[in-house]
């Protein structure tokens, strides 16, 4: 009893809850258009109509037919310096701005009779203080036309109150298809953009259509109060479309199919506070309703009601979720969803979101066995909560996947057999999550009851695809291949584990001893074999402490090198070992004595200086000088001695050989130029040469054969006569039809052959008839049927004689006669007159019944069809003259039936005045078209006078070249076999030969140095060559050469060297004994030192104690590495000069031991996972999870399809008593006339839900459509919902069992936007947003809640960084892009010299305006959208590049294409930040509106919206909503900006993004201060430095980070791969799809190219893989640079933006400007087409009137004409739309004249009948 008095309690508080929260949906002051339409000049959001009949106007619009609205006239045009780009910015920004005009505007009276004048006076004084401004010349003044004078000269009514209908007049423009306004052309067309806009973007944000015709207004007001108010009556929902003509835009409107309604909120209005009801408008007549609402006018408040009509934004749609949401109704459900979130939740969690699940564990994986998107692990666990039944809040931060996680949340419910509701305000959050559903091949299952698809025929269509689908086929092999990616999930899983178990007692995992092992693998790979099998480390010491100890030991042989290698090298290497005192002093003795024995050696050599012999030179040096100057007394006695030791000069002996070899080629090239040339090679010759080349190239000749060049000639001449002579021939022709010009002689032959053919008798028999192209198949068959006519004749003539003449009545009575007779019946009198009818007739002696009857129906037969072809007005039309019944000559006709076939398969554009040529033609013309030879090489005769005039020219060129070349060739030897082609290059040879001599010839240098051996390029070059050769070959010794030969002592200096080599010797013997002492190599003191520097190297080491200690005690160190296993790597070592790294080389080894050690227990587990293995398992494991998904799509339809079990319902009795599928059946089976869709939803609910088990819809939707006490949702799903308050969201909460909120509380909250937007104020000005929203509410009452993680949206990682660090604290997992320098990617900031006022900054719109046409020329295949900061800037913006599509071709293509690309997803906008969240592009340009008033001002600190509450919320949706590039156009710095960061947050942001744009750092694919995270990464960053590139560890944003990114100095655009490794971060993936598929497509996807590296193949052998690493960064290097073109700036399309040729006026209305989801619409019915019983064409209709005199009329609905007198009306009339569908009994309204009646159907008389 407690707990049900609880419960009570708790219900109570619901309902008093949603009782507060109703009002906000409904708004009674006199804001509200509904209840005060301010039908102002100034408001942009209504338009009237003046000079129409309501009631026609109301008909049309609700029976679907279009209508166009129409200006004034135009009265006089403005100045044209008002036509200028910079006078039309000025004065749109001035119609915003102007304070003066708007408040001249609002001081005018709405309904005075100057209303209009007055508004154009007002505008036209605005456009002057315009002119003033801009400092253009005062306008010329004429005399003021009055407006509505104008209107009256035109023949049109200018007032408002609309006349009544029998003031219609005769002109027909009452009924015709044109609403009349009062507006000139220019100012209706901007009246109806701002409407079609602001309806536009209402219908996308809330998914409500404002756009109504208002029929009639109230104008009433308070009482005791004067000031009236208009408020309309009767709204009828309708759509605008605008269409662009050649003459300027046409605008049409036509209604949307749904119910009339009367102002609902007016109602309750009146209702609530004076205790009026208004009555209900069943739909009729307007005039009926109009008249009533002024009966029953109250006392006590103004009330009047105004015959006038508006066009305009109506936000009447919210009162039908007001009553829908009525706590005080019995039915108000007790909901428990709706009891939590207003009733409070006993939740305990303190955490605000939920950990991610293991969602590769079979217990979670198993909770959503169907997905249809690919989910990450974020997203898995989301559908997880979900399938648990949690009701649960989901925060999806921009790009996270939000409609992705909605689509696989639905598809699982379904797939459990759950009902779902799927509810957004916003239509492209609707739009999105249907593709996607229809995508994955749900789309039959959908019932979209979005705004722009819920008309009767839409919802009707679903349905009919829905009932009419193809049975899918269920899914065989589904269960088998989850198992089998199970089965390589967990092989992959095994590895995993593998890697990760520590092994043994050496505190190591496999993973890291493999990657210890291959990062060090290198220190010992240049090691000998030999020094490895000497090293083995004990057991004791394969661990992490005895790996340790190896490297303390190999650090101190280290530190010994080190403090030996700062010693002097005077005893470096020695082997002493723990060295003393007396040991050292000894060995210093030694070195001093040694010491002295060398100097000896040294003074000996100080002697050679006598003899030019440098006394450092060797024994080597001293022998070459002996041999050479032998070999220069063998020299040829012509070369002199001095040029010899002139030629040991390098200089020299270049320049002689350099003479040599010129005058050698020279030689050569003069001896073949003469086997060319006949004359000698002098300039003279080059000039002829030149001269023969010009000639030939001019003329193109390819020989220098005369006789054949002039043979040539001759064809060319004898070709020319031919083609004059084919000119000739057709010249009759052409004078008698000059279009035979272009007729191509294929064409002209093809109609000679056919003229011939047909002949002269045949073709005049052409008339007027057979001239007609659908005569010729008619004369065929009438061709046709008059042969076997006479075939019959023929036939019958062989045994009847035709002759006689017998009447068709008494045929037929003989063959009754004989046909019925008996064996008596030559008996009866008819028998007999029948047999001798037949006997007269045979030609047959005697009389057999059968055969007569047989002759006498042939006879008949024929008698009959040759009347009827007699009398056949085709026959007698076609034939004419000729026309002879039966006996007509056919065989002419045939010939002519084939004339005309001819003529008519000259069907293209060209051809077709030669198809009228031979129609219309006289005889004698036609015979005028001659034979054409079969060999002509051109098409026509207009090619051939052009080709004649070029191939004269030709001819011409041609016979002046012989002439020209007949004196030249003589120059030549043999011209006929020379290439004229290889002229130029033989006039280069000759030209460079004539060079060439003459430059030897002139050369002093050598004639200098030869002196008379000198004969220019003709100099003997034998006995030179031997001289240079000999002076070559002492190249290296030829400065001591030539001090010997200046001495002249050779002999003495051999003696010499001999002395000195003796005393040498006995140096040696005193170092061998001091190297035994110490042990070390007697090399080490004279290798490389000359005897004097050796004497001093001892002198200093016997001085040096302190250096042998030194080198003494890393021996010491070497030794006590003995018995570690490592002492013979160690010594190998010492062999080097620096052993540093041996402390490495020591733990490679102990690491390889290890290695050897893992293998031993594990390599038969190891070696099955080699790289190309694991790879073949990834691979195939995203191969099997796509295949998966795919198959779980077609196995959720199957399913979907298998399990609908609709109930059949009422089907008997009135069809207004009919349920579910009989309902559904009958509806899907009409044509038109389809019940209302609340009507069939209310009826059929249930069938609905079970053939389509998910709804889509707005909240406004689920309060028309969704019946509370009968539909009933398992599951609803709410989007964007941070912007949808509570009670918005409350009637879909009732409906459902389970609800999922989804949403970004960091984004746009509910505001009042759209509210202000209709009254055209600024809504952006310091608005406090404090709506809570449904979202913030579930996440209070749902804990914890799911936080969706992963971004996908932007392609560079610079665009959602600011916000993830700002905003979100970095908590998403931002993956990097490859290549985030390109220009095109990325942020930029445009500073624009701007002016801020009174809301707006022309000058910043006009760059924003001006680089949207640039982008959309320039980079076409990239959505963009324009985003400002307030309202006044957005529509400014909009009217400025509306003006601009008109003229610019390209803008207007790209602004069409991307209506239907990615399903018109992406098109183009123009938004302000309010209306801009849930929308993407690639591209996106953000105008920030303020700035200074003045050049210098300060920027004053107001930002409109930003300055609010949820200024930050704004600012992270407009940051977040491009995938490629963000441009930030601003008049202002972030200097300017004064917020800091505990003042306005709104503001402070800002000031961060712009500091953000304009520093240039765009911090995507970043480069972190985080270390590798292994042994392994860091060797093989090693191995690609040593490649030649640029290793980066841990490249990323936040949340994920690529293990090595690869850079490369030739590509400056980013990175060129990346390398992902086992390691850590891949151990840590949630699931396998996380790791082994989707993160490595998401990469790609953002344009990185991923080399997956694995520590067992890079084991086993890393110089392959090393080597396989650079094959695969060379092909990608390869790959980029081919295509570097695409990564930079695009370059501006030069060609000028054209204007669009637009097509003509038509009154067929264009696509709708609310664009609708088109459904296909079925064929007209007709009478054979329908067997039911409804009204189609060719019926006729009996119907009665149920008003007024209570008329009967018949009539037939005809698809030809309307003819009144003869009861037919045409199908496409008025009337006939409104009966065509309807059955017996049904009642319709009736457009007569002006007025609409009500009737009903009495009778229908199918044509069938």
């Amino acid at each position: 009893m407690r707990h049900s008095m609880q419960h009570a309690d708790l219900m109570e508080l619901v309902k008093q809850k949603v009782q507060s929260l109703r009002p906000k949906l409904l708004d009674l002051s006199r804001r509200n258009p509904l209840l005060a339409t301010r039908l102002s000049p100034r408001s942009n959001s209504h338009i009237r109509i003046v000079d129409e009949l309501p009631e026609v106007l109301f008909y049309k619009l609700n029976n679907g037919q279009p209508m166009r609205f129409v200006p004034l006239p135009e009265i006089d045009a403005d100045p044209r310096d008002e036509d200028t780009k910079a006078f039309r910015d000025a004065l749109a920004n001035a119609r915003i701005t102007d304070e003066t005009y708007q408040a001249e505007l609002d001081a005018i009276e709405r309904d005075a009779e100057d209303y209009l004048d007055r508004t154009r006076a007002i505008e036209r004084a605005l456009k002057d203080r315009v002119r003033e401004e801009l400092g253009l010349p005062p306008r010329p003044r004429k005399a003021d036309v009055n407006l509505v004078q104008h209107a009256r000269n035109n023949g049109i009514s200018p007032s408002y109150e609309l006349p009544y209908p029998e003031e219609a007049t005769e002109d027909g423009r009452h009924d015709d298809d044109d609403i009349q306004t009062l507006l000139l052309p220019k100012d209706l067309e901007r009246k109806l953009n701002a409407i079609s806009s602001k309806c536009r973007t209402w219908i996308q944000e809330t998914g409500i259509n404002v756009l109504h015709v208002a029929f009639g207004f109230l104008e009433w007001s308070e009482p005791n109060q004067t000031e009236t108010s208009f408020a309309p009556l009767i709204l009828c929902s309708a759509q605008i479309e605008k269409k662009r003509t050649r003459v300027g835009s046409e605008f049409w409107i036509s209604g949307t199919g749904e119910e009339p309604e009367i102002n609902a909120v007016l109602a309750e209005k009146m209702r609530l506070e004076f205790g009026i009801e208004l009555p209900r408008f069943e739909s009729g007549s307007v005039e009926d309703y109009l008249a009533e609402i002024a009966e029953i006018a109250p006392k006590h408040i103004a009330w009047r009601v105004r015959r006038q009509v508006a066009v305009g934004v109506f936000p009447s749609a919210r009162m039908a979720m007001y009553h829908d949401i009525d706590p005080t109704h019995p039915a108000f459900p007790d909901n428990d969803i709706v009891r939590s979130l207003l009733g409070g939740t006993s939740s305990e969690s303190t955490s605000p979101f939920a950990e991610e699940y293991n969602v590769d564990e079979p217990d979670i994986e198993g909770r959503v066995p169907c997905i249809v998107l690919d989910a990450d692990s974020s997203q898995f666990s989301t559908l997880v909560d979900i399938a648990n039944g949690k009701n649960l809040a989901v925060e999806g931060p921009p790009g996270t996947g939000k409609s992705q996680t909605i689509v696989n949340a639905i598809a699982a419910a379904l797939a459990e057999g759950k009902k779902v509701l799927f509810v957004a305000e916003k239509l492209a959050a609707l739009n999105v999550v249907r593709s996607r559903l229809e995508s994955v091949g749900l789309g039959e299952f959908l019932l979209p009851l979005q705004a722009e698809r819920s008309t009767r025929e839409q919802v009707v269509a679903s349905v009919r695809a829905r009932v009419q689908m193809r049975p899918p086929s269920a899914i065989r092999d589904y269960d088998r291949k989850l198992e089998e990616f199970r089965r390589i999930r967990d092989e992959l899983a095994k590895y995993i584990e593998l890697l990760t178990t520590p092994f043994a007692d050496s505190g190591l995992t496999i993973h890291e001893i493999l990657g210890k092992s291959i990062a060090t693998s290198s220190c010992i790979e240049d090691v000998p074999a030999e020094v490895l099998s000497g090293c083995d480390i004990p057991e004791s010491l394969l661990s992490v402490a005895g790996i340790d100890r190896l490297k303390l030991l190999g650090t101190a042989v280290e530190k010994a090198a080190r403090a030996a290698a700062q010693a002097a090298p005077y005893w470096k290497s020695v082997g002493l070992v723990h060295a003393e005192r007396f040991t050292v002093e000894e060995a210093c003795h030694l070195a001093l004595n040694s010491a002295r024995a060398y100097r000896d050696v040294s003074e000996l050599r100080a002697e050679f200086a006598a003899y030019g012999i440098d006394p450092r030179a060797n024994d080597e040096t001293l022998e070459v000088l002996q041999k050479t100057l032998h070999r220069l007394l063998s020299l040829p006695s012509e070369v002199p001695q001095e040029l010899c030791a002139r030629l040991l000069d390098g200089g020299t002996l270049d320049r002689l050989s350099a003479f040599l070899s010129g005058c050698d080629e020279t030689r050569e090239s003069e001896n073949e130029l003469s086997e060319i040339l006949e004359a000698d090679l002098t300039d003279e010759t080059l000039s002829l040469v030149k001269r023969v080349a010009e000639v030939c190239a001019k003329a193109s000749l390819e020989t220098l054969d005369l006789p054949e060049l002039e043979a040539e000639i001759a064809i060319r001449r004898e070709t020319l006569e031919k083609a004059r002579g084919l000119e000739a021939v057709m010249a009759p022709l052409v004078r008698a039809c000059p279009e035979a010009a272009n007729w191509s002689f294929e064409s002209i032959s093809k109609a000679h052959e056919s003229i011939v053919a047909a002949g002269r008798d045949a073709l005049m028999c052409r008339n007027t008839a057979t001239a007609d192209p659908a005569a010729t198949m008619i004369l065929r068959k009438l061709c046709s049927e008059g042969r076997a006519l006479q075939a019959m004749r023929r036939e019958l003539e062989t045994c009847v004689s035709l002759s006689v003449e017998v009447s068709h009545q008494d045929l037929a009575q003989a063959i009754s006669s004989l046909r019925s007779s008996g064996i008596f019946g030559f008996l009866s009198k008819e028998f007999r007159q029948a047999k001798k009818l037949a006997r007269s007739l045979s030609r047959s002696s005697r009389f057999n019944k059968h055969e007569a009857l047989e002759q006498l129906e042939a006879l008949a037969s024929y008698r009959l069809a040759e009347r009827e072809f007699v009398e056949n007005p085709q026959a007698i039309a076609l034939f004419g003259l000729h026309f002879r019944g039966s006996g007509t000559d056919f065989s002419l006709f045939e010939r002519l039936v084939q004339f005309y076939e001819v003529a008519q398969s000259f069907s293209t554009p060209e051809l077709r005045s030669l198809r009228t040529f031979l129609r219309d033609s006289d005889i004698d013309d036609l015979e005028l078209v001659p034979a054409i030879p079969s060999n002509v090489p051109v098409d026509s005769l207009q090619t051939l006078q052009r080709d004649l005039v070029v191939a004269q020219r030709e001819l011409d060129d041609l016979t002046a070249a012989v002439e020209a070349l007949r004196p030249l060739l003589k120059a030549f030897r043999n011209p006929v076999s020379f290439d004229p082609n290889a002229l130029p290059e033989l006039a280069k040879r000759l030209e460079a030969y004539i060079t060439r001599r003459a430059k030897l010839d002139q050369d002093e240098i050598a004639a200098n140095l030869l002196g008379e051996i000198f004969q220019g390029a003709r100099t003997p070059t034998a006995s030179l060559r031997e001289a240079c050769a000999w002076a070559g070959d002492v190249s290296g010794h030829r400065e001591e050469v030539a001090a010997v030969l200046a001495k002249g002592r050779s002999l003495e200096a051999v003696e010499h060297i001999g002395r000195v080599l003796e005393a040498r010797n006995r140096a040696r013997g005193l170092l061998s004994k001091l190297c035994e002492t110490v042990h070390l190599d007697e090399a080490h003191f004279t290798k490389d030192r000359d005897d004097h520097e050796i004497a001093i190297f001892l002198e200093g080491a016997a001085s040096d104690q302190d250096g042998l200690f030194a080198h003494a005690g890393l021996a010491t160190a070497l030794e006590e590495v003995k018995g570690t296993g490592t002492h013979s790597l160690a010594m190998y070592r010492m062999r080097g000069e620096d052993p540093d790294g041996l402390a490495a080389q020591f733990e490679a080894l102990a690491v390889r031991k290890l290695s050897r050690a893992v293998y031993a227990e594990h390599g038969s587990k190891l070696t099955r996972y080699s790289g190309s293995r694991l790879d073949d398992l990834r691979a195939a494991l995203a191969k099997q999870d796509r295949q998966i998904i795919q198959l779980a799509r077609q196995q959720l339809r199957w399913k979907l399809y298998a399990a609908a079990k609709p109930p059949f319902g009422n089907g008997t009795g009135r069809k207004s008593t009919w349920t579910e599928m009989a309902l559904i059946d009958n509806e899907i089976n009409k044509q038109q006339r389809f019940i209302s869709v609340r009507d069939l939803t209310q009826r059929a609910g249930r069938a609905l839900l079970e053939l389509k088990p998910c709804w889509m819809m707005s909240p406004l939707a689920v309060a028309q459509y969704v019946p509370k006490d009968s539909i009933t949702f398992d599951l609803c799903i709410i989007d964007e919902a941070s912007q949808m308050p509570p009670e918005a969201a409350i009637g879909a909460l009732l409906r459902c069992k389970q609800t999922v909120v989804v949403g970004d509380t960091n984004q746009l909250p509910p505001s009042s936007f759209f509210k202000k937007m209709i009254d055209d104020e600024e809504a952006d000005e310091d608005e406090s947003v404090l709506n809570e929203s449904i979202l913030e509410m579930a996440n209070a009452t749902f804990r914890p809640a799911r936080r969706l993680r992963w971004h996908y949206r932007s392609r560079h990682s610079g665009l959602i960084k600011f916000s993830n660090r700002v905003v979100y604290d970095d908590n998403l997992i931002v993956f990097p892009s490859a290549a985030e320098s390109m220009a095109r990617m990325g942020i930029e900031f445009r500073a624009v010299d701007g002016l801020y006022k009174a809301g707006t900054n022309p000058i910043e719109a006009r760059a924003m305006v001006d680089a949207a046409l640039e982008f959309m020329r320039t980079d076409p295949d990239r959505s963009l959208g324009i985003v400002t900061l307030n309202q006044k800037q957005r529509d400014l913006i909009a009217e400025e590049f509306e003006y601009a599509l008109s003229r610019d071709r390209h803008a207007l293509e790209y602004v069409e294409d991307w209506k239907s690309r990615r399903d018109g997803l992406e098109e183009f906008f123009i938004k302000n930040l309010e209306n801009v969240q849930g929308d993407e592009r690639d591209v996106i340009f953000i105008g920030t509106v303020y700035g200074p008033e003045v050049r210098g001002g300060r920027t004053h600190q107001r930002f409109g919206p930003i300055n609010g509450l949820a200024g930050k919320r704004r600012l992270n949706v407009l940051f977040s909503r491009a995938k490629e590039k963000i441009v930030t156009f601003s008049s202002m710095t972030a200097a300017d900006i004064t917020a800091d960061e505990t003042g306005n947050v709104g503001a402070y942001m800002l000031k961060r993004w712009l500091e953000y744009c304009a520093s240039g750092v765009l911090e995507s694919g970043q480069e972190t201060s985080r270390e590798p995270d292994s042994d392994f990464e860091v060797f093989v960053m090693d191995q690609v430095r040593a490649m030649g590139y640029e290793p980066v560890p841990q490249v990323g944003a936040a949340g994920y980070f690529i293990d090595i990114g690869v850079r490369h100095p030739d590509w400056p655009h980013g990175f060129v791969m990346g390398i992902e490794c086992d390691g850590a971060s891949y151990h840590s993936a949630k699931s396998a799809r996380d790791r082994d598929r989707l993160r490595q497509e998401v990469l790609e996807g953002l344009g990185w190219k991923l080399h997956r590296i694995w520590s067992t193949d890079w084991f086993n052998n890393p110089r392959r893989e090393a080597e396989r690493l650079r094959a695969v960064l060379s092909s990608r290097m390869e790959e980029l640079k081919s295509r570097e073109a695409a990564f930079a700036v695009p370059q501006v399309r030069k060609e000028p933006s054209r204007l669009i040729q637009l097509p003509e006026p038509r009154r067929e209305p264009a696509e709708p400007l609310f664009d609708r989801i088109a459904s296909e619409v079925p064929a007209l019915p007709t009478a054979s087409s329908r067997n039911d019983q409804t009204i189609a064409v060719g019926d006729t209709v009996r119907v009665r009137y149920l008003n007024g005199d209570c008329k009967v009329l018949e009539l037939t609905i005809s698809r030809e004409k309307t003819d009144l007198g003869n009861g037919l009306v045409y199908f496409e009339a008025p009337i006939a739309k409104a009966l065509l569908g309807a059955e017996e009994g049904d009642e319709v309204e009736l457009l007569t004249k002006t007025q609409v009646r009500r009737a009903v159907v009495e009778s229908i008389i199918k044509a069938s009948d």
